[in-house]
């Protein structure tokens, strides 16, 4: 099909997910002249779904003769932070100024990420974050799959509790008709005897021998002050924050704190953590972070430049932010 230039229509709030998936598609076959098969080993789908999508797009309307999206400048981001990390998809949505708001928008964004790859039987890790929390707000697959969901950090205590009480996990599986498998157990515990009698329970075991062989898996990430959601479940003491930050931490990614790089900075609890390690994120098949924010911005450097995840959702200012740093 001889096409010079094609429309890509404005991303807003409230534009479908399997819109936004067809524009970011004809963007990669239109625009940058990926090949099908490029597009489809990328987006993890098959060439036969990228013909489907190409086609739908030209249906639709959302490939014409001229650009006319106000957005383009989300997919020009997109673009560079996937060379930039040779990451296998990004997304990135609109920014807002309210903070309750933008963390809507990234789960949102992650959600209808994650509807048309659903598959039977496939295992999908949940982390624990303030953004994840309202993933299941705007999950909606079009029919039930079964899918196992599992969580892969202990839950919080703590004056952060309250937020995340209602599980995240249990509320996806049930919304998409699969299972859901919890980790019912603190992140950190008081000793190496406490964490060891916990992942003895056969039933707990199940579950963490679960989360290392996770599909696709969802966290976000933290700083290193306190704001840190570790912290403020009391994980975390103030002294142990400054030590981090003397030592070069600039967030954490599941507990686990890293430099810059993306190196592990020990901690005397990095024994008494109850989640995945960063070694086994490395080996998750689509890794996907989802965070935003200035508070953020060298630890999602850090985590995508030290492979621990190959998918990124986050904001334009975020975005931006983080393509200035070498």
């Amino acid at each position: 099909m001889a096409m010079n230039n094609y429309t890509h229509r404005s991303t807003s709030f409230d534009q479908s997910g399997e819109d936004q998936l067809l524009v970011r598609i004809a963007w990669l076959y239109y625009m940058e002249d990926l090949t099908q098969a490029e597009i489809a080993d990328r987006l993890n789908v098959s060439r036969i779904k990228i013909t489907r999508y190409l086609k739908r797009a030209r249906e639709k309307g959302l490939v014409q003769i001229s650009i006319q999206s106000e957005n383009n400048s989300l997919l020009e981001l997109e673009s560079a932070l996937s060379n930039k990390y040779n990451l296998k998809d990004v997304k990135v949505v609109m920014s807002v100024e309210q903070r309750q708001s933008q963390l809507r928008l990234l789960a949102k964004g992650a959600s209808e990420w994650l509807v048309p790859r659903l598959e039977s039987g496939l295992t999908i890790g949940m982390g624990l974050s303030r953004t994840l929390y309202y993933m299941p707000e705007y999950f909606r697959p079009k029919r039930k799959i079964a899918c196992d969901f599992t969580d892969i950090i202990g839950g919080v205590t703590g004056p952060s509790s309250a937020m995340i009480s209602l599980n995240i996990t249990s509320q996806m599986a049930e919304i998409c008709g699969g299972r859901a498998y919890r980790l019912l157990a603190p992140s950190v515990v008081s000793s190496k005897q406490a964490y060891e009698i916990i992942l003895s329970e056969p039933i707990l075991n199940q579950v963490f021998e679960k989360a290392h062989h996770c599909d696709i898996l969802f966290q976000s990430c933290g700083g290193v002050d306190t704001g840190a959601l570790l912290y403020e479940n009391k994980s975390l003491q103030e002294e142990t924050l400054r030590y981090l930050s003397e030592n070069g931490a600039v967030g954490d990614i599941l507990g686990h704190f890293v430099d810059i790089d993306g190196n592990p900075v020990k901690v005397p609890y990095d024994e008494l953590i109850i989640s995945i390690s960063l070694e086994a994120l490395q080996k998750v098949h689509l890794g996907v972070l989802v965070a935003g924010g200035k508070e953020k911005v060298k630890t999602i450097h850090a985590a995508l430049k030290a492979r621990y995840f190959n998918v990124l959702i986050t904001d334009e200012h975020t975005a931006a932010e983080i393509l200035e740093l070498s």
